[in-house]
């Protein structure tokens, strides 16, 4: 009698592993369907009521390696432009030095292939004598990691704005703002290979604060990457991460170059955040 238990134990054993083993499964399944429902909610379904009104308003999303993330629809689309923003203990003349370096912007934007810069402007004052503006266009080409898509390529109008301080100590802001324009003209052909895609108009913030010793970064994108064989909902989980990974990466070339720490920099940044609210 006691054999015939100790047999039916030892039998047993298999069967409580596969029941444990489809146990963790489902538990498993259980919480990667519930993320993705999360995901379908947070970046598809609100933009069926997209308004005017809420595509100006710029909704916070999360909060990770002193970075705060935010978005807000595009309005008359099914996307989401999406801002990263964080304050560097960098100032604002070194920052612009790793911004303006074109040759070398692939070290840091994320999937960014190959930049060009054609027509430059002079700096020179805009109309209301307040600010210096420069402007050219410029051809980003980025690859992406999905396996059967073309790299983009994007062509757009580039304006970079610097306000003065007023007592002429230097620069208080300079902004970026990008987008694409239509080449009537053909001057710029589609790279081989590559498809065409728009950016809906995108803007870099630079501000000194801290009396100039620490630089605020503000990365708004909003692009349609035309992505025609992806529904909305995948474009947008797929596009959410790169102001944030971008910015990210700026960040740790500015501490490399300067020889900073990074997690001080995020400390900054995390403190600065609660002290708004």
């Amino acid at each position: 009698m006691a054999d015939a238990k100790k047999h039916h134990i030892v039998h047993d054993k298999p069967l409580i592993k596969s029941l444990l083993s489809s146990f963790i499964v489902l538990i498993i399944s259980g919480l990667a369907i519930s993320q993705l429902v999360a995901l379908f909610v947070e970046h598809h379904l609100p933009l069926e009521h997209s308004t005017e009104e809420n595509a100006s308003t710029w909704k916070h999303m999360e909060w990770k390696d002193g970075i705060e993330t935010l978005r807000r629809p595009i309005a008359g689309t099914q996307l989401y432009a999406h801002k990263a923003v964080t304050t560097v203990d960098v100032p604002l003349g070194v920052v612009m030095k790793v911004i303006r370096d074109t040759p070398h912007q692939s070290e840091w934007v994320r999937d960014l292939q190959e930049t060009e810069e054609f027509h430059k402007s002079a700096h020179h004052k805009d109309e209301s004598h307040e600010h210096y503006e420069e402007t050219a266009i410029v051809r980003h080409k980025y690859k992406f990691a999905i396996p059967g898509v073309k790299p983009r390529e994007f062509l757009m109008s580039r304006t970079l704005t610097t306000t003065e301080a007023k007592d002429g100590s230097g620069r208080t802001s300079v902004e970026a703002s990008f987008i694409s324009f239509a080449d009537e003209k053909e001057e710029f052909p589609v790279c081989d290979g590559c498809v065409r895609a728009h950016n809906l108009g995108s803007t870099w913030t630079f501000t000194a604060v801290d009396g100039g010793k620490k630089t605020k970064i503000e990365a708004a994108v909003a692009v349609d990457p035309h992505l025609k064989n992806l529904s909305q909902f995948f474009v947008n989980a797929f596009q959410m991460r790169w102001p944030r990974d971008t910015v990210h990466r700026l960040v740790n070339k500015l501490m490399a170059d300067s020889g900073k720490h990074e997690g001080v920099i995020h400390q900054a940044a995390h403190t600065m955040y609660h002290l708004k609210d």
